[in-house]
Parts: structure tokens; sequence; C-alpha cells
């Protein structure tokens, strides 16, 4: 059984605890939510426009694709963001500790 909130001690420091207990299930919901009900409500959303267009007889007008060199450029960047990272937070990650030992 979880003590929330002991009747013995003041209610101040167990403030921390009720938060994280109320907030599990609301955090349970929002990842349903978002890894399950989002992606149908969009996938659904989508087919139902192009089964719209489809009646109209529209068809659908994408935009072109971007030139090697911008592909390229984007990629390059996202690699270098991904190592930044990795290095200003070596330590929090443990990467120091596995390159030492």
């Amino acid at each position: 059984m979880i003590d929330i909130a002991p009747g013995s001690d003041e209610i101040y420091g167990h403030i921390y605890t009720f938060y994280y207990w109320a907030a599990i299930p609301i955090m349970i919901a929002m990842g349903i939510v978002m890894l399950i009900l989002r992606p149908v409500y969009i996938l659904s959303t989508c087919d139902l426009y192009s089964d719209h267009l489809e009646r109209k007889g529209e068809a659908v007008q994408l935009p072109e694709n971007p030139s090697a060199s911008v592909s390229a450029l984007v990629a390059f960047g996202c690699l270098c963001v991904i190592l930044a990272v990795a290095y200003l937070f070596r330590n929090e990650l443990g990467i120091t500790g596995a390159l030492s030992g």
C-alpha cells in the first residue's frame, strides 16, 4: 500500500509524492493517445481526404522533391546536432565512463 499522505508528518514534506502518483495516470493516458490514437486519427483523416479528392475527380498536388544537395545538407545538420548533444551530455549519457573503463 502506498502511503501518499501520512497522518503523522506534515503534508508539506509529501507534496512531491502526491504529485508523482497523480501524474502517473496522466502520463499513461497521454502515452496511449500519442502512440496509438493520434497516428490512427491522422491516417484516417488522410484516407478520408483522399476519398474526397477521388469523388471530386481532383488529383493530389505534391511538392517537388528537394535536390540531393539540400537533402545531404539536412542530413549533415542532423548528424551535427546529434554529435553535439552526445558531446555536451557525455557524462550524463555514460559515454565517458564506457570509454575510460
